[in-house]
């Protein structure tokens, strides 16, 4: 199985550091996921990385789609990697089921993956 390269756009990397002092993210962190979603029961956070990296599929908990809206996301991306051509697709998931409100923005392509943002709907739709 290919690895894929895990990239971290700027403003996810200072919203991680200000989550991960919030006691509200520590399920994502901390707390292991029951054995019917991850047999190893690891964080959400861990888990899914772990998934996005080694192009594993995501179970329908996490409650992935797309989103519209980030063209220019999408072209700085294309941009800082060199590649004009890459399909690239950005997807939204859910830590904590599909009505949960602990989100990952992210792109995903055949080679990589971008974590673009995390955090709340308010804090990043509001």
């Amino acid at each position: 199985m290919m690895t894929k390269q895990i990239k971290y756009r700027k403003n996810f990397k200072k919203q991680i550091k200000k989550i991960l002092h919030n006691s509200s993210w520590q399920r994502v962190f901390q707390v292991s996921l029951p054995k019917e979603i991850d047999k190893k029961q690891r964080p959400p956070f861990d888990f899914i990385v772990y998934c996005l990296a080694n192009n594993a599929p995501i179970p329908e908990y996490f409650y992935v789609h797309s989103l519209l809206g980030y063209s220019r996301t999408i072209g700085e991306i294309k941009r800082q990697i060199g590649r004009s051509k890459l399909d690239i697709k950005i997807l939204e998931l859910h830590f904590d089921g599909h009505t949960g409100d602990h989100l990952l923005i992210y792109a995903d392509s055949p080679d990589m993956v971008v974590l673009i943002a995390i955090g709340t709907h308010s804090e990043l739709f509001g």
